[in-house]
């Protein structure tokens, strides 16, 4: 079974230069402009996703420094309760 997507149309300005590095691209690689742009913003919405997580983390990480009461059961991880 096929799923659909539904697109919109993005108009943006560029400049010159970069529109001929795309076109460049297009024609060397065959695939439309759409395409290209499609996978670029694809490619840096996962990149921007991952520095997120990353200031997540390191946020959590000053918690679980700062906050003693998160880790009060930290001792108990290497007892076996065999």
């Amino acid at each position: 079974m096929q799923t659909f997507q539904s697109y919109d149309k993005v108009t943006f300005t560029i400049p010159h230069f970069l529109n001929q590095q795309l076109e460049n691209l297009k024609n060397e690689f065959r695939v439309s402009k759409s395409e290209i742009l499609k996978n670029a913003v694809e490619e840096y919405i996962q990149k921007q996703e991952k520095v997120r997580m990353k200031k997540s983390v390191q946020l959590m990480m000053e918690d679980y420094r700062d906050d003693k009461s998160l880790t009060e059961f930290t001792a108990l991880d290497s007892e076996d309760f065999r």
